[in-house]
Parts: structure tokens; sequence; C-alpha cells
């Protein structure tokens, strides 16, 4: 709730208080911080999870490559991939729709494409990410090709 408020102190001091700190609790601090423009905390909070020993997940990659939009954090958005690469996340449609978005965003629309064209059946999000990717990057044409394509 209060991540929905964009009280990020609030989510903090709530996290904090927390005995046990399940996956599904860190990726919604997570979440909740890319959300309200924090990624940067974001970040710091993957860090600080890891070192608790707990991996990234599916929804944890998808909020860290949305904050890598926000941050135009290209590099580490690419060592995410890598990782949904060795991980066999690339099977998920939302993980797969926030990577063509971050590419997108962060100026890489042939990496974008890529990704885009490696998916089996593209879901409508992936589709409305690269339409988007596209016009964000200047070619309308192809925005208009891949929406026909759609």
């Amino acid at each position: 709730m209060y991540s929905k408020f964009t009280d990020i102190d609030a989510v903090f001091s709530l996290f904090s208080e927390m005995n046990k700190k399940s996956l599904i609790s860190w990726n919604s601090v997570i979440s909740g911080c890319v959300q309200a423009g924090r990624a940067s905390d974001a970040v710091e909070l993957v860090c600080q999870m890891q070192i608790y020993g707990l991996r990234l997940d599916a929804i944890t990659i998808a909020s860290l490559l949305s904050g890598c939009s926000q941050l135009a954090y290209t590099q580490f958005g690419k060592k995410l991939h890598f990782y949904i690469l060795r991980k066999n996340l690339e099977t998920e449609d939302f993980v797969c729709t926030a990577l063509i978005d971050m590419y997108s965003k962060c100026g890489s629309i042939e990496q974008a494409e890529k990704v885009f064209k490696n998916i089996k059946e593209p879901c409508l999000a992936a589709w409305n990410s690269m339409i988007t990717g596209y016009s964000l990057n200047g070619f309308e044409q192809d925005a208009l090709t891949c929406y026909s394509e759609m």
C-alpha cells in the first residue's frame, strides 16, 4: 500500500522491522522503489538481498530492468540479460517484455529487436513494447510495420 502512494520511507521502515524477509517481501520493496522513481535504491536492495543469500527470480529481474530504463544503466541491463539466459528465464513473457523495454529506452533498438525476434509467440505486451521502442527511437515506419504484423 505504501509503495502505491510512493511513500518509500514508510516502506523501508516497515521492511526493516520485519524479522523474516522472504523473496516476496524483497521483490515488493524493490518493485515499489522502481515504481516510485527510486531505481538506484532498488539496485542497492538487490545487492543486500544477495548478501542475505536470496537469488533473483523473474519478478526481481523485471523490476530491475525497469529500473535500468529509468537510470539508463545499459551495461547493468546487459548483465541482467546474461543472467536471464544463464537461468533460462527468457521463457517468461514479462521478462522478455522488460528486456525489450529496457533496451528500447536505453537507445539500443537493435538489441530490443533481437530479444523480440527470439520470442516464439510474443504476448501483446511484448508487441506493444517493440512498437513503442521503434517509435521512441524514431523508427515510425518500423513501428507501423510491427503493428501490422501484430
